[in-house]
């Protein structure tokens, strides 16, 4: 009961229609006011302005190769198989990506190359593998630019602190874990991680952190 009532106050995890109704609202005014298409130009180098079925590939492609990790591209529509060469250079862990994602669905982490296999025969769209970065945040930057103008601005920035517990030197990471009702509503996907020893005693102060990327869908804490 408790944590039906910690989902129903915190709107992180109410459903996308729930959230996105009240919006659809302003949306349709700017259409009429405009014209249906008017937020596809947002981003005019983009496929639908960045919107929507926008390829990750496309968008690192544009970017210099300094800035991003190192990313592989698999081509499953074309039944490419799993780059080995490629993979070994950058070595594991790695981070898989859909190609075209969603909310952090379909991102892992694998560790071998038994886990890639894994991931690759069940991956029924092209995905990315990049190279794992190995921090404790991550932020995002929302930069606006003009066309014709030489200089932007940032808009905001917003933290996301990845999901972790810190041990007490008594608690299994399994009650860690739930002790929490953020923790606690990760659980159901966190057991099926078999890399996770949940019955051992976490040592104080010992940080283990559950997700390797920061989404509220795996337990990430956004801030500004």
């Amino acid at each position: 009961m408790k944590l039906i009532i910690h989902k129903l106050l915190h709107w992180e995890y109410w459903p996308p229609w729930v959230i996105y109704f009240p919006v659809g609202f302003f949306w349709l005014y700017w259409i009429i006011r405009w014209r249906p298409t008017f937020f596809l130009e947002v981003n005019p180098g983009l496929k639908n302005g960045g919107f929507c079925n926008i390829s990750k590939m496309e968008i690192h492609r544009r970017l210099p190769h300094s800035i991003y990790p190192r990313t592989v591209f698999v081509n499953r529509e074309q039944h490419a198989a799993i780059p080995e060469s490629e993979v070994k250079a950058i070595g594991f862990p790695l981070i898989m990506k859909p190609d075209f994602g969603l909310r952090g669905m379909g991102v892992e982490l694998v560790h071998n190359i038994d886990q890639l296999k894994a991931y690759h025969s069940n991956a029924s769209f092209n995905y990315l593998i990049q190279e794992y970065v190995d921090l404790p945040k991550e932020a995002g930057v929302f930069f606006v630019r003009i066309p014709g103008s030489s200089d932007g601005i940032i808009t905001g920035i917003t933290g996301k602190k990845l999901f972790a517990v810190v041990g007490d030197g008594i608690s299994t990471l399994e009650q860690l874990i739930k002790q929490t009702p953020r923790g606690a509503l990760q659980w159901k996907w966190l057991k099926k991680e078999p890399l996770c020893d949940y019955a051992r005693v976490i040592a104080p102060n010992e940080t283990i952190r559950l997700a390797p990327f920061g989404n509220h869908t795996r337990g990430g804490t956004f801030y500004r």
